[in-house]
C-alpha cells in the first residue's frame, strides 16, 4: 500500500478512537478532589460524628458546571494531619443556596452553591 494511502486510514482510525474516548469518558464518572483546610473549618471533628454512608455536604467554588450525580469525590485534610480521610460519591448536582450554611465558622460573600454527597 502506498504510504499516503497508509497515513490516511492511519489518520482515520485516530479520528474514530478520539471520538470513541471522548464519547466513553462522558459515560464515566469523574473525579473531585475536595480540600478541608483546617484553619477554615474542622473537617475532621465533624468526620469523627459520621457513620459510613451518612450524606454530607460540599462548598463548591470552581467546576460547579461539570459535577454530575454518580462522580466520586475524595476529601483531602491540609495541614499536620493531611492526607486523604474520606471518599464518597456525589447523591446531586451542584445548588445555589440562600443564606444557609451547614457550617457557620465558614463565612463567604460570594453566591454559595453546595453539593451533597456519601
Amino acid at each position: 500500500m502506498p504510504e499516503a494511502q497508509q497515513t490516511s486510514r492511519n489518520f482515520g482510525f485516530l479520528i474514530v478512537h478520539d471520538r470513541l474516548l471522548d464519547h466513553l469518558g462522558a459515560l464515566a464518572p469523574s473525579f473531585w478532589l475536595f480540600q478541608a483546610n483546617p484553619t477554615k473549618f474542622d473537617y475532621l471533628a465533624g468526620l469523627a460524628q459520621r457513620q459510613p454512608g451518612d450524606e454530607d455536604e460540599w462548598l463548591v467554588t470552581r467546576y460547579r458546571e461539570q459535577m454530575q450525580v454518580g462522580d466520586r469525590v475524595i476529601i483531602w485534610v491540609a495541614g499536620a494531619e493531611g492526607g486523604i480521610h474520606a471518599e464518597g460519591t456525589l447523591t446531586t448536582i451542584p445548588e445555589h443556596q440562600d443564606g444557609t450554611n451547614a457550617y457557620p465558622t465558614h463565612t463567604e460573600a460570594k453566591a454559595s452553591y453546595r453539593v451533597r454527597f456519601r
